[in-house]
């Protein structure tokens, strides 16, 4: 529109006998009356142009306006559907803790029944302690092999015995040192074998060579053989390590002694030379483990040769 009006000015500033697109040749009465008319129509023209102009323009800042308002409300809208939003959120997590809290307080406390489970009672063959390690000397550490098998049928009557038995097959040193052996000697700086002796400690006459990774169960069995092929009685004391040991010594804040403290001791060696006057060493092989795989083993070995 700007551009036309333009035009029409630089037509009505032209010659009028010079030839135009916009004004034809014409005399010069007849000119000026066309410049007239032509100088009036392009006036209204150029008026109504900026009429329709500033229309436009105030329409655009109307509609911009409104434009503006629909998004200010649009935004006050969105606004108020995140706090709705929000709002039943933070409900949810509230009713959600409230329901765990309440499902967490129902619970039963089961933490007594587990310590039951856990920590089987002290057997009968135990009696209260007399003896310490650190006070008899490892040729005193003995205990008879009908006490041996006594003891091995106490830990089977436990849940201990029965889930190593159920998880391998099996059932060694390892499965039965932390949960019985130590759990019913901790604290009291004595043995089982001393343990089981209270009246008075018992000399060792047949040192058992092993490995703890042995079948218990195939131990005694070749224990109790060897007895029988060589007319040896049940009474006869063997000092079997895990047992004649006492092995919770390094716990923190037991009363001791310690593994170390005893096998300053030379226990092993101390021992293998006692029993050579007796019925000597015995070397125990199971299915399960190979005895000279262990260094202890090899070590006894040498001694008793």
């Amino acid at each position: 529109l700007w551009l036309e009006r333009d035009l029409l000015l630089q037509c009505l500033a032209c010659s009028p006998s010079r030839d135009c697109a916009f004004v034809p040749s014409c005399s010069e009465a007849e000119s000026a009356a066309a410049t007239a008319t032509t100088r009036a129509k392009a006036t209204a023209r150029a008026a109504a142009t900026i009429t329709t102009a500033t229309t436009i323009t105030a329409t655009a800042t109307s509609n911009s306006n409104s434009n503006n308002s629909i998004n200010s409300n649009s935004n006050s809208h969105s606004k108020q559907q995140q706090q709705q939003q929000q709002q039943q959120a933070t409900t949810t997590a509230t009713t959600t803790a409230t329901a765990v809290t309440t499902t967490t307080t129902a619970m039963p406390d089961c933490s007594s029944a587990a310590r039951d489970v856990e920590s089987p009672a002290v057997p009968q063959c135990l009696p209260a302690p007399r003896w310490s390690n650190s006070k008899v000397p490892p040729q005193c550490w003995g205990m008879s092999v009908a006490q041996f098998s006594e003891f091995l049928c106490s830990c089977r009557e436990t849940h201990i015995w029965a889930a190593a038995k159920e998880s391998k097959g099996y059932v060694n040193l390892y499965d039965i040192d932390a949960g019985l052996v130590k759990l019913w000697t901790r604290n009291t700086g004595s043995g089982v074998a001393l343990r089981m002796n209270p009246q008075k400690p018992l000399p060792a006459e047949l040192m058992v060579s092993h490995c703890w990774g042995e079948d218990l169960d195939q131990c005694e069995e070749a224990l109790l053989d060897f007895c029988g092929r060589h007319a040896l009685p049940l009474t006869r004391a063997v000092w079997f390590c895990a047992f004649a040991q006492y092995q919770p010594g390094d716990e923190p804040g037991d009363v001791g002694p310690t593994i170390a403290e005893q096998l300053q001791l030379d226990p092993f060696g101390s021992v293998i030379k006692s029993t050579k006057s007796g019925s000597g060493m015995v070397v125990v092989h199971t299915s399960c483990a190979k005895v000279y795989d262990r260094l202890w083993c090899v070590y006894e070995i040498a001694e008793a040769l």
